[in-house]
């Protein structure tokens, strides 16, 4: 600043200048004249983003100037409207300055009035335009009409009376349809457990079988032959649930690997769990230690559990190391990883250690069966599954949120670390205690989530149940087929879902091609 600047200065406090004493003297002759209001200044008076100034003098920036200055004026206003307003970069930002569906713009005359607005418009609730120079930060309808003050928690806004009125009609259309898929897909499952509680090698009729479940309920029925009683009640009965339950778990756990993982070819065996739970299996029977014992369960289900709960440990301790973070691409590289070398060391403790009845059972157990699961078993199967499920769908509308990518779902108030930490420990616990008893059963999980999402949609709410219903369907009809396809012979119920899931595998990855290519002629 000059010396005609330090002067007026000096001038504007009432007081002289010390390098230049004579100027202050001469200029306190001119009138005080307070802003007039008309301009931006009075606007940023109103509005409380400026105190009251005084000018001295009627000193005017030559015309030039000005039309110079213009420009430059209005981008610093709309940058300041932007950072202080809309937040940093014209987005949402923390707190108060949260996004709330409003644009950047040029002044014009009816921004220059007060905000003091007439009573019928503060009645409605209609929002002033934020006036900043020669910028000013309208309302644009087009954007979103929730107004944050936290992440995660929203107000909305004044909705027209068609959409109030239209609101509850079309909730109540979605729930309706929501319970008839779920009504269907109960139906479902009900008529395959009676199936498979009646068919196998020894046929026994609907109604027996309703006599003995109801006679073992307590429930009154007629009189059945201990044999039949044998057959349904502490043979098919345990095999029947551990087989939906089996079906359910891999379903759920498949459908939430997917969207945390944003990858729709995962699976429940996406961190090793598979081959980790073959390490302990492979382990134990290649030794020859019985399956008797431990609390119940027996010492394979066991080592099973123990395998695959280290391979989950080192494929997480992979994927987050150095960071506090868990991506989602080290996460599956890490579980390939980890995959393949369990699968080296059980092909070399097979091969090497092992003779021809280890190797078969093995092979048994790596193909997946129910056809060992009694009571306790599918007890705890159940258990098992039913509280992954509510565990898993508590997290519906954070994996809702997922489903448009980590910044969506961090812009709406999810923390995605501690989320999907959280979800994939408990998909990763969940497939343990399942593998560990029932072997590998594969395509389980890939096939059902997509089926699903086509006939249902993606809301996480309505994904995850109907994905553990028709999970449960499809394992329990894979297990008919497996016990009646062959008359004198059961084959695996893992070979059963992997000649159902093929195909599907095959037509998913042939119309993601289609899409890329389809978006590519677009372009």
């Amino acid at each position: 600043m000059g010396r005609t600047g330090r002067c007026r200065r000096a001038v504007r406090r009432r007081t002289a200048c010390r390098r230049h004493p004579g100027h202050a003297a001469a200029a306190t002759g001119r009138s005080h004249r307070q802003v007039d209001g008309q301009g931006p200044e009075g606007a940023l008076v109103r509005l409380g983003y400026q105190d009251p100034l005084r000018r001295r003098g009627p000193r005017r920036t030559p015309a030039r100037a000005r039309r110079r200055r213009r420009p430059q004026r209005l981008r610093h206003a709309a940058r300041w409207l932007e950072e202080h307003e809309l937040g940093a970069g014209g987005r949402g930002g923390p707190g108060r300055h949260r996004a709330r569906g409003r644009r950047v713009g040029h002044r014009t005359i009816q921004d220059r009035l007060s905000r003091t607005r007439p009573r019928a418009e503060q009645a409605q609730g209609r929002p002033t335009p934020c006036v900043r120079g020669r910028a000013v930060l309208r309302v644009d309808p087009r954007r979103a009409t929730r107004r944050r003050c936290r992440p995660g928690l929203g107000r909305p806004g004044q909705p027209d009376s068609a959409s109030v009125t239209a609101r509850p009609a079309a909730r109540l259309a979605g729930a309706s349809r929501a319970a008839v898929a779920l009504a269907v897909a109960a139906v479902l499952l009900l008529s395959t457990v009676v199936l498979g509680l009646a068919v196998g090698s020894v046929h026994e009729p609907p109604h027996v079988v309703a006599d003995v479940v109801l006679r073992r309920l307590g429930l009154g029925g007629s009189d059945v032959t201990p044999l039949d009683d044998q057959i349904v009640w502490q043979l098919r009965l345990p095999r029947v649930l551990g087989a939906a339950a089996t079906g359910a778990g891999l379903a759920v756990c498949g459908a939430v690997l997917q969207t945390l993982t944003g990858n729709d070819l995962a699976d429940p065996y996406l961190l090793g769990i598979s081959n980790g739970a073959a390490v302990g299996a492979v382990t134990v029977i290649v030794l020859g230690v019985g399956v008797s014992g431990t609390a119940g369960i027996g010492a394979l289900p066991a080592a099973a559990f123990v395998g695959a709960l280290l391979a989950v440990l080192v494929v997480l301790t992979l994927a987050g190391a150095h960071s506090r973070t868990l991506p989602a691409s080290r996460t599956v590289l890490a579980g390939i990883a980890v995959g393949q070398l369990c699968g080296a060391y059980t092909s070399f403790v097979v091969l090497v250690l092992g003779d021809r009845n280890a190797a078969r059972g093995v092979m048994e157990w790596t193909l997946g069966s129910v056809a060992g699961v009694r009571w306790n078993t599918a007890v705890f199967l159940v258990a098992v599954a039913v509280l992954g499920t509510v565990a898993m769908g508590a997290a519906a509308r954070d994996l809702d949120a997922f489903a448009f990518g980590e910044t969506a779902a961090r812009s709406v108030g999810v923390h995605v670390e501690r989320t999907r930490w959280a979800l994939i420990a408990a998909a990763a616990l969940v497939t343990a205690c399942l593998v560990a008893n029932t072997g590998v059963i594969g395509f389980v999980g890939l096939v059902v989530p997509h089926v699903v999402r086509l006939v249902c949609g993606p809301r996480h709410a309505l994904l995850l149940p109907m994905s553990a219903l028709v999970g449960a369907s499809l394992l329990v009809g894979s297990d008919i087929v497996a016990r009646s396809v062959l008359p004198e012979q059961e084959i695996p119920v893992g070979v059963v879902t992997a000649g159902l899931g093929a195909p599907f595998f095959a037509w998913l990855l042939w119309r993601q091609a289609a899409g890329r290519s389809a978006g590519g002629s677009r372009s």
